[in-house]
Order: C-alpha cells, then sequence, then structure tokens
C-alpha cells in the first residue's frame, strides 16, 4: 500500500495528546471517559492508570521491574516484582 503526498501531511500534521489526561469540573467521573481529575466545589478526585505506576497486575501487587530483549528489540520479556503497596503525600501552602 503506497501513501500518496497529501496522507503523509494530514498524518505529519495530527496531534497526539499522548500523556496528557483530561479533566473535568463534575463531581465524579464520567462514564466511559479517561477523565483523571474532576472536581466539584472544595472536592477532587483523581485517578491515575495502574500502568503509570508500574503496576502489571495489580489484583497481584506485581510491578513492572525491567524488560529484556533477545532479539534486538522486537519482542521483550517483562520482568516483575512484589510490591509492598503504595504510599501517597499531601503538601500544600498555607492560605
Amino acid at each position: 500500500m503506497e501513501i500518496d503526498a497529501m496522507d503523509k501531511r494530514r498524518i505529519h500534521n495530527e496531534k497526539q495528546d499522548i500523556g496528557r489526561f483530561p479533566i473535568e469540573n463534575a463531581p465524579d467521573f464520567s462514564f466511559g471517559q479517561r477523565t483523571a481529575a474532576a472536581w466539584s466545589g472544595s472536592k477532587i478526585k483523581v485517578r491515575i492508570p495502574w500502568t503509570l505506576l508500574y503496576f502489571r497486575d495489580p489484583t497481584q501487587m506485581k510491578v513492572i521491574d525491567g524488560a529484556e530483549s533477545y532479539d534486538g528489540g522486537y519482542n521483550y520479556e517483562i520482568m516483575v516484582s512484589n510490591s509492598d503497596g503504595i504510599a501517597c503525600r499531601y503538601i500544600w501552602m498555607e492560605w
């Protein structure tokens, strides 16, 4: 299959928002959306995909601990380790 010049320009100019998370001003997340933060009044809810926290299988507490390729980068073997959980700390300025 050959790509013509018009398709090449369209593909080149297409914007990708990889790594950006949508937010919404709502008391909860909208069903079917990938919203990362929702707020209403003085409350905010935040959700982060497990894979961005390097969890391969959160049900088994397994985290990604590296990857190896034995064929020049065509395939990878994902190495995992057991996690001892997640800790969060919130700090904000006084007002």
